[in-house]
């Protein structure tokens, strides 16, 4: 599978996250919806581009994951980041699935890795272990993302490595 991570579309796609994420110091509580906007409007057109070309659309998916948590601590939000960083995750799931192969693996990772660098900090990746835990139809991809999810338990603080085998259990439970 030929990926698009150096292709001109996706450093303009890379761009134009950067360019929304700028929070240009800080935003306050009552700028906070606004700036949100302004990032789904970019997430929206990466999932528009999904329609067309879901790999590199998924690249840029990836990229916002983890360019996001930049911001985190400079804006005084109520729970509009959470709820757009839970949309970004769906996203990267949905994109993944069309996409198939490694980058299931790949998307994975990128959240699992997002969920626990904010795990103890603002939270707002919190629901990425439910999105992951309902977006997966396929055996192999449940399978895929179990294992996943058990390797990073072993690693992680003892609340969410309990999360993580939970996950790993209810999408790969070995029939005997």
């Amino acid at each position: 599978m030929k990926r698009t991570r150096g292709s001109n579309r996706a450093v303009r796609f890379r761009g134009e996250i950067d360019v929304a994420l700028d929070t240009d110091g800080y935003v306050e509580w009552d700028d906070a919806n606004d700036y949100v906007e302004k990032l789904s409007a970019v997430l929206e057109k990466i999932n528009d581009a999904g329609n067309l070309s879901p790999s590199f659309a998924l690249d840029a998916a990836l990229y916002f994951v983890q360019e996001v948590p930049s911001v985190f601590n400079n804006v005084h939000d109520e729970c509009e980041l959470e709820m757009f960083c839970t949309d970004l995750a769906e996203s990267a799931v949905t994109l993944a699935k069309k996409v198939g192969g490694e980058t299931i693996r790949e998307t994975a990772e990128c959240l699992i890795k997002a969920y626990l660098a904010d795990a103890t900090d603002t939270c707002r990746f919190d629901a990425v272990l439910d999105v992951l835990a309902k977006g997966w139809r396929l055996k192999n991809d449940k399978r895929v993302v179990a294992e996943v999810a058990a390797a990073h338990a072993e690693a992680a603080e003892a609340r969410e490595a309990a999360a993580l085998r939970a996950l790993a259990e209810k999408l790969w439970r070995p029939r005997r």
